[in-house]
């Protein structure tokens, strides 16, 4: 995000010919940003004939199943591919979404006029331009502030979704009767800090294990994810930098993943 640029105290041909191209920026990204609502509805139309034929798969296994000619394993398999492809779907029209906005606001921001009867748009003279952030948040880091001189490219602002704001952990399906929405729980960073937190959803994975246990700790097993958020704002930026530990009810869970280490056995035999 730019903030804004140093202008030469003489004016130059060259100079007039960069103003020339930055009149230019506001139409090239709105035309990047059509281009990528384009692809996105192609590949969302792709998406549906995709989940269409895992849901047709599913059907099919089960179908098999009940003749005896396919295994549990092969049920749940399809399953997951299942979910996987309705999550891709998901994750696909939620990008549509936020690209269809962040086109309009550009519309609105550059490409409206005073002279096409938006008088309320009117900028003065040497106006650089202003970037807003694509999307709605919670400014956690200010690196520049106002007359600094910024880069291309250089960060100016850290900006944090709380929608976004949460520890994902894994718990294996026998505890799912044994937790609940609201659940208090404590979280302890890497660097020994702590922080109360709250859990907000819970539902099952898209997978029969979360990838960093899969060949590692025994059998297959069913696993459900609980999103645990920090109660103390301060830490919404925190859980992005860094990994974290759970402690539900005095039983430890990763967030990323790692193997137990032998200060963690000792915790959960104490526990």
């Amino acid at each position: 995000m730019v903030l804004g640029q140093v202008r030469p105290a003489v004016r130059s041909k060259g100079a007039n010919l960069r103003d020339g191209e930055r009149q230019l920026g506001p139409e090239r990204r709105v035309l990047d940003l059509e281009n990528k609502i384009t692809l996105l509805k192609k590949q969302i139309a792709y998406g549906v004939t995709r989940v269409e034929r895992r849901r047709a798969e599913l059907a099919k296994t089960r179908e098999l199943l009940r003749l005896g000619a396919a295994t549990e394993s092969q049920v749940l398999r399809a399953e997951d591919n299942l979910k996987e492809a309705e999550y891709d779907q998901t994750i696909l029209e939620t990008k549509l979404e936020n690209q269809t906005r962040l086109l309009e606001m550009y519309r609105q921001t550059y490409l409206l006029t005073s002279a096409d009867g938006h008088p309320e748009v009117s900028l003065p003279v040497g106006y650089e331009g202003l970037l807003y952030a694509p999307e709605d948040g919670i400014v956690a880091n200010i690196y520049k502030h106002k007359g600094e001189v910024v880069r291309t490219g250089e960060p100016v602002l850290k900006i944090i979704h709380p929608a976004k704001s949460f520890i994902k952990t894994y718990f294996r399906g026998t505890f799912e009767r044994s937790l609940a929405v609201g659940d208090q729980a404590r979280i302890v960073f890497e660097n020994g800090e702590e922080s109360e937190g709250v859990i907000q959803k819970i539902y099952r994975t898209a997978f029969s294990q979360p990838p960093e246990f899969k060949n590692r700790f025994g059998s297959m097993q069913r696993y459900i994810i609980a999103e645990v958020v920090p109660k103390d704002p301060v830490y919404w930026d925190r859980i992005l930098e860094t990994r974290a530990k759970v402690l539900v009810r005095k039983r430890w869970f990763f967030w990323q993943k790692s193997k137990p280490t032998q200060e963690l056995q000792q915790a959960r035999k104490k526990s």
